[in-house]
């Protein structure tokens, strides 16, 4: 019971203590380095992003010619839900990037 009285007690502290922010420092020469990860990265998401189209015809091959086989079944869900995974990992990984340029950049 103590324990929840102390998480609401901090809870209504949180605004106060958002108030008492730091700044974040700028690097002056950081946009060639920006420049050159940002185009790095472009390449790897297009490169990411053209086999996805490939592993998923892969996995329908698996699943169509699979028949009763249930291991070629489990293989083409298996690539299936790892492609989904990866091209979702793609796509975060592009915001959390863009993220990191905004507080540098600043």
């Amino acid at each position: 019971m103590m324990f929840v009285f102390l998480f609401f007690a901090f809870s209504m502290l949180v605004p106060f203590i958002a108030k008492a922010q730091a700044t974040v420092p700028t690097f002056p020469n950081s946009g060639r380095v920006i420049a050159i990860l940002e185009n790095i990265g472009n390449w790897i998401f297009v490169v990411g992003m053209l086999i996805v189209p490939v592993m998923l015809i892969i996995g329908a091959t698996f699943f169509l010619t699979g028949g009763d086989d249930p291991s070629k079944i489990a293989k083409a869900k298996t690539i299936f839900l790892w492609t989904i995974v990866g091209a979702v990992l793609m796509l975060l990984a592009r915001g959390v990037f863009s993220v990191i340029e905004s507080i540098i950049v600043a």
